[in-house]
Formats: structure tokens, C-alpha cells, sequence
């Protein structure tokens, strides 16, 4: 996917006026490309297309895990937690157990919490409880558990 950086933006070009869910879909979906490659560049296009659908899917919530992510590469754990804790939201409004582990456990990992009385093993505990309900993931044995 690497290799396909530029035609990666240019669909995220296209998006941006043509069809911005189709690319809020295509950037949750593409996070680790973005970690890997270009965080600053990742992150733009996540921001970009998050103010563009507003709608709280669980497409909105892969893209906020993907900006808090690459803002949490960046050291703006500020901006991290609030992304993280927005994904939370929207996850846990849609169902998605899995999303919903997976950004407790991003959270427990940094410093951006927003609210500094949440302590790191709250976020932790909230990570294992979403693993214990859902019978296929197993957050603990796969860190980065398939919610793609």
C-alpha cells in the first residue's frame, strides 16, 4: 500500500468534494499506511475529512482513532485525547466493542487523557471489560486486534 501513497491522495483529493464519507472510510482504513509513511500527512486528510461528516458512524470513529493516533505521533496529546475520546463516543453508539477496546487501550497508553482524573488503568480496565463481551477479540493476546 506503500507504493500507492499518491494515488492514496488523490482519492482523498476527490473525496474531499465528491464523496467526503467514502474518504473518512478510506482514511480509519489506511491509519497504519499513515503511521508508517506520512503521520503529518495522515493527519491532515483525517481532520480535513472529519469536519466534513459529522455523521457518528463507525466510519467517523476509525478516522478520529486514526487522527488521535498520528496526533499522539505528532506529541499533541491534547488534541490525541480529544479524538480518542470522541472515537469512544461514537463507538460505543454504534456497537462497535471492538473500536471501543482497541482506543481504551491507545488512551491508557499515552498521556491525553482531556479529563487528568481518568488514571491510565481506567482506560485499561475499560479495554479488557469491552474484550471480556465480545467472544471473538481478544484485545490482550492481539494489541492490535482486526477492527478494520
Amino acid at each position: 500500500m506503500a507504493d500507492e501513497i499518491d494515488n492514496l491522495r488523490a482519492a482523498l483529493d476527490w473525496s474531499l468534494v465528491n464523496d467526503p464519507h467514502t474518504g473518512l472510510r478510506l482514511v480509519g482504513a489506511t491509519r497504519e499506511v499513515w503511521f508508517r509513511r506520512s503521520q503529518s500527512d495522515g493527519l491532515n486528510w483525517a481532520v480535513r475529512l472529519l469536519d466534513r461528516c459529522l455523521d457518528p458512524d463507525r466510519f467517523r470513529a476509525r478516522a478520529l482513532v486514526a487522527a488521535g493516533v498520528l496526533a499522539m505521533a505528532h506529541q499533541n496529546h491534547p488534541a490525541a485525547g480529544r479524538w480518542l475520546h470522541d472515537a469512544v463516543t461514537v463507538a460505543e453508539l454504534t456497537g462497535d466493542i471492538a473500536l471501543q477496546a482497541v482506543t481504551h487501550l491507545y488512551l491508557g497508553t499515552t498521556p491525553c487523557s482531556v479529563d487528568n482524573s481518568i488514571p491510565p488503568n481506567a482506560t485499561y480496565i475499560a479495554a479488557q471489560r469491552c474484550s471480556t463481551n465480545s467472544a471473538k477479540l481478544r484485545v490482550w493476546a492481539a494489541p492490535r486486534a482486526s477492527w478494520e
